[in-house]
């Protein structure tokens, strides 16, 4: 009988010891199957995802490349145009002015006043006087409410009327040699435009538009000026829009800045500010064109330079890169988000 027993539990422990084998080499097989599959899945991936991968981000950084480059171009195109159009409009502003200048030193009758005043003479008791005067009055009418003033000056007697009626001479110390814009108009044998000043009668920014009287022989005998103030001019600049938060700049030939979206800026000088060279010289030579340069905050602006005609003045038009790299900034971000779901399907799918 105990043998019997001991013959049953030797039988069992037998099974047991099978059955553990048999478990033992079931995870086996599953282990190496399991290693064979990740080795398939790395060798898929070494052969076939990596270089996929990495075609995707070459790919990437080609339309990226492409991309900001084709940005860049509509965006400054886009300065470009708002720059020209400011200056068109500012320029016909100030051509209405010019006109007149030039049409009134035109007329025969002042030129005729000039050839007729002697020294000594008071130019309104001269011939023709009155037809002028008549004329400055005409065209102050026909004027909006900027035009301040409207004189003739002579140049042998250093006489200058005003269409108020006002005459000053020689012997009240006016002296017309020492006049800026006389002297500009020695050089430049043109209508010229003054730097601004601040007219002491209304305490305004006011500029002086003057144009040369010529004999019959081509010998500067007198000039025409007229003078305006610039509020109208100077919101004119202050209503032009760029986008968000862009920007325009209007200044004279001197540097004189006559708009400035800073207030404190207006009626100082660009050639005193700590700014890029880039952009002062641009702005004093009236040289058309882009230009990128830092404010003096250190901001990075993106600009065109714009001539007003041929007065020596220009309009700039920036933006600041946050802005003009807006739209670049969405589509990098939208390309991102496709390069990762691109990723994570070829992923998936191996």
């Amino acid at each position: 009988m105990l043998n019997k027993n001991m013959k049953r539990d030797s039988s069992d422990r037998k099974k047991q010891v099978h059955q553990k084998m048999d478990r033992i080499r079931s995870e086996k097989d599953e282990i190496k199957g399991s290693l064979g599959r990740d080795s398939l899945y790395a060798k898929i991936m070494t052969r076939i995802g990596i270089p996929v991968i990495v075609s995707y981000i070459l790919v990437g950084i080609l339309v990226l490349m492409l991309v900001y480059s084709s940005v860049t171009s509509l965006t400054e195109r886009e300065l470009a145009l708002e720059s020209r159009l400011s200056s068109r409009e500012l320029e016909m502003y100030l051509n209405t002015y010019f006109e007149k200048a030039t049409q009134l030193s035109h007329s025969e009758s002042l030129q005729k006043l000039f050839e007729n005043v002697k020294k000594g003479d008071k130019i309104e008791t001269v011939n023709g006087f009155a037809d002028v005067k008549k004329t400055m009055e005409n065209i102050r009418a026909s004027s909006d409410d900027n035009l301040t003033a409207i004189f003739i000056a002579d140049v042998d007697t250093s006489q200058v009327a005003t269409d108020d009626g006002t005459i000053v001479r020689l012997d009240s110390g006016w002296d017309i040699n020492e006049r800026a814009w006389y002297k500009s108009l020695l050089t430049k044998n043109a209508a010229i435009i003054s730097d601004p000043y601040i007219d002491t009668g209304t305490g305004l920014q006011c500029v002086t538009v003057v144009a040369p009287v010529y004999d019959k022989e081509g010998k500067l005998t007198g000039a025409v000026g007229i003078d305006f103030n610039l509020e109208k001019l100077s919101g004119m600049v202050g209503e032009m829009k760029l986008r968000n938060t862009g920007f325009f700049v209007l200044t004279t030939e001197s540097g004189q800045m006559i708009y400035n979206p800073d207030p404190e800026l207006i009626d100082t000088n660009i050639k005193e500010k700590d700014l890029d060279p880039k952009i002062k010289e641009a702005a004093l030579n009236a040289i058309e064109g882009n230009v990128k340069y830092k404010s003096a905050e250190g901001k990075t602006i993106y600009s065109y330079v714009s001539p007003i005609g041929d007065t020596g003045w220009t309009i700039t038009a920036g933006l600041p890169m946050a802005e003009f790299n807006q739209a670049f900034n969405k589509v990098t971000t939208l390309l991102l988000i496709a390069f990762l779901v691109a990723i994570a399907v070829l992923v998936m799918t191996i």
